[in-house]
């Protein structure tokens, strides 16, 4: 993901700036997790090589800790990824909106419309869809858009994406 919005924002604002906040040290040398994904490097020698650089931030931390540690600056773009507990998103998503700028977006990983299967065989995160279907009791003032399918090749080899846009009424 921070190699596809590196170059996205390198191409598309040349003023662009991205923060990444992970949980654990994904370019962490001694424990390489970047290859359980089957990456060939790490993702800051993949933005090294691709001349972003000087757009990305690595952090390590959790989304809650970043959205609240007072720091005042906002953003055009929030991917929330990382915990995905029912409690750690409904909590996630107002601090995230908070720190969106005008016209910005919140885009929601794992999130499954019902909490129902997008894959055959494959068991739902339902975490994030309970967040929501919550707020959507509060009447809170924003709407979730499940991007649904995709014109390439997702995972599985369907069109099929969990990733849903979260935008203010």
């Amino acid at each position: 993901s921070t190699v596809a919005l590196s170059l996205a924002a390198k191409r598309n604002s040349p003023e662009g700036r991205l923060r990444t906040v992970d949980i654990r040290d994904v370019n962490d040398e001694s424990k390489r997790p970047w290859e359980t994904a089957q990456s060939p490097a790490s993702p800051s020698s993949l933005i090294r090589s691709l001349g972003t650089e000087n757009i990305v931030e690595f952090q390590v931390g959790t989304a809650l800790e970043q959205l609240t540690s007072g720091d005042s600056q906002r953003f055009d773009l929030i991917f929330l990824d990382g915990d995905h507990s029912a409690e750690a998103v409904y909590r996630e998503i107002p601090l995230a909106l908070k720190k969106l700028n005008d016209g910005g977006v919140i885009i929601l990983h794992d999130f499954y419309p019902n909490g129902k299967p997008l894959w055959t065989g494959q068991s739902p995160i339902v975490g994030p869809w309970c967040a929501v279907a919550r707020f959507e009791k509060e009447l809170a003032p924003f709407r979730i858009l499940p991007l649904g399918a995709m014109p390439w090749q997702t995972k599985l080899g369907s069109h099929v994406t969990s990733l849903a846009l979260v935008t203010r009424f």
